[in-house]
């Protein structure tokens, strides 16, 4: 009796979820505001990923959690998170950075990093002073200068102004697109009288 040895296989391809993530942050921003950006989290791979979690980290500090939960194959989920500006971040790059993560094994985690920058624009702060064209020879001329912060962050800077023939200097807080105003006197002899103040914000400004 002849016996014939017949062998027969069968391949199982796993099915592998590959997450990544993508940050958006604005193109740009000013100081002392809340802005929105997008975080993208996608799986790009043939098996269900759990427990997917992004985390966005800021260069400011700021750190956002974004709980996504269970991503089937080609799904995409997109949220909106809050990013605070601060005012000190005045004239400089804010850096972003997003992560996710995924209880179940990847293809791949080349992609579980994106990282994006916003630059924040400069403190826009304008002095204007008011004072008389002109007053009798031998008097007194008395008028304001105002400060004028057109930003949305609250700015402390010194300020130095003359009243009556001396300087007063002194350190000012302004908040978000306020005004300070403050008096300011000269005496006038027989020659034209120069006022002059000096305004030092210690931040970016643009003015």
């Amino acid at each position: 009796m002849l016996f014939r040895s017949n062998t027969v296989s069968a391949v199982v391809t796993p099915l592998i979820p590959d997450v990544s993530v993508t940050l958006d942050l604005p193109a740009s921003a000013q100081p002392g505001t809340t802005v929105s950006a997008t975080v993208t989290v996608s799986n790009i791979g043939a098996g269900t990923a759990s427990t997917v979690i992004g985390t966005v980290t800021l260069s400011t500090g700021q750190q956002i959690t974004v709980s996504v939960g269970t991503l089937n194959p080609a799904a995409t989920t997109v949220t909106t998170v809050q990013v605070f500006v601060p005012g000190t971040a005045t004239g400089s790059t804010i850096t972003g950075t997003a992560t996710v993560a995924t209880s179940t094994p990847e293809i791949t985690t080349t992609n579980n990093t994106s990282t994006d920058t916003m630059p924040v624009g400069a403190l826009d702060i304008v002095t204007t002073i008011n004072m008389p064209t002109s007053t009798l020879a031998g008097s007194t001329a008395s008028g304001t200068v105002t400060y004028t912060n057109n930003s949305n962050a609250t700015v402390s800077f010194t300020i130095s102004y003359p009243v009556g023939g001396v300087t007063t200097t002194e350190t000012v807080t302004v908040g978000p697109n306020g005004t300070l105003t403050r008096t300011v006197s000269v005496f006038v002899g027989t020659t034209p009288v120069t006022v002059t103040q000096t305004r030092n914000v210690g931040e970016p400004d643009s003015n």
